[in-house]
Formats: C-alpha cells, structure tokens, sequence
C-alpha cells in the first residue's frame, strides 16, 4: 500500500478546521511519543514541541512506551491515539501499517432528506478502519450531516441526512479513513 495523498489530507484537514471554527471547535492532529504505560492501562504521551507529557487514551488497542503516535486533540481537553507516525511494526518481521487514506466523493441526488453512496478504498485495508467523513460545501442547506456506516477493509457507506429535503448536485463530501 502505498501512503496517503497528502495534498488531499491536506485539503480535508483544511475543510474539518473551517466545519469546527464554525462551531466554535478546534481539534487539533499532532505526532507524539508515548512515555509511560501504566499497569492500570493509564497512558502518557509528550507531544511534539511540548515539554510535558499528557494523559492520552488509546483509540487504536494497546501501544509501548518509545512509540510514535498520532494524537487526535479535542476540547475542551480530550487527547486520543489515533494511529502511529510512519506505520507501525505489528509484530516481529511484519510490515509497517498505514496510517490511513483520504478521498472525495462527489455526491448528487434529487430531492431527499437522506442518501447512501458506496465508496470504495482505493487499496484495501488489512481490517476495518475507522473513517471520519466532511461535507466540503456550503451548498447544502442546513442541518446536513455525513457519517460512514456499514465499514469494511474494502470501503463504507457514505450516509447523508438532511432536516429538510434537498437536491444535491455534485457536492464534494471529503473522508479519512485511519486504521483502527
């Protein structure tokens, strides 16, 4: 598998910032070391450029102190795991894992108050990942939400739900998907 586009997880990072200013939310991806685990499962990681470490919870199972990681950091004090720096090594001689892939769907429909769309990864997973989806348009009305449902290793359902009906004509609805 080959690593993300970056332009593209760019260009989705960009459009998820615009969505959270807009609702007064910053959530904020940075790289980290992880530097204790605790017996009682209790993690700490020291994000890059800082001087001290903070508590974290793993979303991606069990991780070693000395790991890289990426830390997904939500308000109003949230810090989670999400998957590692340049892959990971799952186990002896086995390769490196991908931390994840990015696309846009372009979506049109008639009238409607929801729509399902299957997307397809464009390389397989190894298992199900986790997948994060972003409406990258004011075009829609208001009260439009996305989420990726029915995940497998090869892709999802892209799920759209209005409050009210409306036609969509070649919205872009940016996802990211990371391994879990």
């Amino acid at each position: 598998m080959d690593g993300p586009d970056l332009e593209q997880v760019k260009a989705f990072a960009l459009a998820v910032y615009g969505q959270l200013d807009r609702l007064g939310l910053r959530w904020r991806l940075r790289p980290a070391t992880v530097t204790q685990v605790e017996p009682t499962g209790t993690i700490r990681a020291r994000l890059d450029g800082d001087t001290a470490a903070v508590r974290v919870v793993s979303m991606v199972g069990p991780v070693a102190a000395g790991e890289r990681v990426m830390i997904v950091t939500t308000p109003p004090s949230g810090s989670h795991i999400v998957g590692w720096v340049g892959g990971r090594t799952a186990g002896a001689g086995a390769p490196a894992a991908l931390f994840g892939m990015s696309g846009t769907a372009t979506v049109t429909f008639a009238a409607a108050t929801n729509f399902t769309l299957g997307v397809n990864f464009p390389k397989p997973f190894a298992a199900a990942p986790r997948v994060f989806t972003n409406i990258a348009s004011t075009t829609p009305a208001a009260g439009w939400s996305s989420r990726a449902v029915a995940v497998t290793a090869t892709g999802f359902n892209l799920h759209l739900t209005g409050t009210a009906s409306a036609a969509w004509s070649a919205v872009p609805v940016q996802w990211l998907a990371v391994v879990a």
